[in-house]
C-alpha cells in the first residue's frame, strides 16, 4: 500500500473516532446544542437530520480533507478549502433552517478542522525528512522542480546503494584545446563557465542528475532519481536539442566561440551514498560513463555532434 493511501487511512479513521467520542459527550452535546441555536435554531424545526446521516458526513469529509492535505504540494491552498468547506457547512445548516429541517453542522465542521491539522502535520513532519535527503544528495544536481516532487514524495529515493537502468550523455566543447591555444586564459575561462552553466540547465530542466560539470565537460544521467522507462529516448532528445540551442547561440553572437560534441551510452549504473566529513554525496559508477565519454570524443574523429 502507498504511503499517503496508509496515511489518508490512519488519520481518517483516527478522525472519525475522535468526532464520534466528542459527539457522544454531554458536555459537547449542550455545546453544539447552544450553537447550533445561533445559526439553525432546533426549536423551529419539524424534522431532524439523523445521526446516522452525521456519521456519513464526518467518515466523507475526514477522508477527503486527509486525502487532499496528504497528496497536495499546495497546503496553503488546501486551507483555504478547509475553511470553504466550514463555511459552506454553516451555510447548509441555516438553508435547511429555512425549510425547517434541523442540521447539526458542527461534527462536520470539527471533521474538517481535526482532519486538516492532523494531516497536514504529518505532512510536514514527513517531508523534512525528505527534504533533508533530497537538499543533502541532490542540491545543484537536480533541477528545483525535481528536488521539489522528491521532497513532497513524488520521486522516491532510497539512501542505500542499489543499481539503476539509466543513459548517460557526455556533453564536451567541440573545439576546447583549439580555444585553449588561441584564447587568454581569462576568455577560455569564461567561455568554458558559459558552456557549463548552457548545458547544465538544459539537462536540469529535462530532469536529468547532474553527475559532474566541469572543464572536462558535462556528465548527465536519465533514468535516475526517477525511474523511466524511455530514457534512452529522452535522452537522445535532449542532446539533440543541446546541439541545436549552441548552434543557434553561436549564429545569435554572430562569431563561433565554440562548439559541443556528445555521446550517449545506455546501460546500469551504481549508485551508493557516501559521507565526506560532513558533507554527504553519492557515488555513481558504471561501463555507460566511459562509454560516453569515448563517444564524445570520437566525434571528432568521424565529423558528427553525436554519437
Amino acid at each position: 500500500m502507498k504511503p499517503p493511501l496508509l496515511a489518508t487511512l490512519i488519520i481518517g479513521i483516527f478522525v472519525v473516532v475522535v468526532v464520534s467520542a466528542m459527539h457522544l459527550s454531554p458536555q459537547l452535546q449542550h455545546f453544539e446544542s447552544r450553537v447550533a441555536d445561533y445559526i439553525s435554531p432546533y426549536s423551529a424545526a419539524t424534522h431532524i437530520v439523523p445521526k446516522q446521516w452525521q456519521y456519513v458526513f464526518v467518515s466523507i469529509l475526514s477522508f477527503g480533507v486527509a486525502a487532499l492535505t496528504v497528496t497536495s504540494l499546495r497546503r496553503g491552498r488546501i486551507a483555504l478549502l478547509a475553511v470553504a468547506l466550514l463555511i459552506e457547512l454553516a451555510a447548509v445548516s441555516w438553508i435547511c433552517s429555512l425549510y425547517r429541517v434541523f442540521f447539526q453542522p458542527l461534527p462536520s465542521m470539527f471533521a474538517v478542522a481535526i482532519a486538516f491539522i492532523v494531516a497536514d502535520r504529518y505532512t510536514a513532519i514527513t517531508q523534512r525528512g525528505r527534504a533533508v535527503t533530497a537538499r543533502a544528495f541532490f542540491s545543484d544536481r537536480l533541477s528545483k522542480e525535481q528536488v521539489q516532487r522528491m521532497i513532497a514524495g513524488d520521486i522516491p529515493f532510497d539512501p542505500e546503494a542499489k543499481t539503476y537502468e539509466t543513459t548517460v550523455v557526455v556533453c564536451d566543447v567541440a573545439n576546447k584545446y583549439d580555444l585553449a591555444e588561441d584564447c587568454e586564459p581569462p576568455v577560455f575561462g569564461k567561455i568554458t563557465e558559459e558552456f557549463i552553466r548552457r548545458a547544465t540547465d538544459v539537462f536540469m530542466q529535462a530532469g536529468a542528475y547532474i553527475q559532474t560539470a566541469d572543464a572536462e565537460g558535462v556528465v548527465a544521467l536519465f533514468g535516475f532519481p526517477e525511474t523511466d522507462a524511455h530514457h534512452g529516448d529522452k535522452a537522445v532528445r535532449v542532446a539533440l536539442d543541446v546541439v541545436d540551442q549552441f548552434h543557434q547561440a553561436r549564429i545569435g553572437n554572430g562569431e563561433a566561440k565554440c562548439d559541443v560534441h556528445l555521446g550517449v551510452s545506455s546501460g546500469t549504473m551504481i549508485v551508493a551514498p557516501f559521507q565526506n566529513g560532513e558533507r554527504s554525496g553519492l557515488i555513481t559508477s558504471g561501463e555507460p560513463v566511459e562509454l560516453a565519454r569515448r563517444f564524445c570524443v570520437a566525434n571528432r574523429f568521424y565529423g558528427s555532434r553525436v554519437l
